[in-house]
């Protein structure tokens, strides 16, 4: 008579891959209807002139116009300077 293919251990296995799925399942459905009952925060939020998070917008008559070619998008160019040759001096001069 053969031998039946699924072992004990084969068995224990999948019972318990099974219950981890099942685990896994309760858990996800209970974030799900946790994440529902939180949902009573700030849905859009606005930042007032001291850059706190509000839920009100702002009075648009404080806005402070600006120029836009005064702003400056980038890195600004590094001016050439001497520090780096300085330092490299003072090492020598130590030695």
């Amino acid at each position: 008579m053969a031998k039946s293919q699924q072992s004990f251990s084969k068995r224990e296995k999948e019972k318990k891959r099974l219950k981890k799925r099942e685990e896994k399942l309760k858990n996800k459905e209970a974030r799900r209807l946790l994440a529902k009952e939180e949902a009573g925060g700030i849905p859009f939020a606005y930042v007032d002139a001291d850059g706190n998070l509000t839920d009100e917008p702002q009075d648009r008559s404080t806005w402070v116009k600006e120029e836009a070619s005064s702003i400056v998008l980038g890195i600004p160019k590094k001016e050439e300077s001497d520090e780096v040759g300085s330092r490299v001096l003072e090492l020598d001069s130590i030695i």
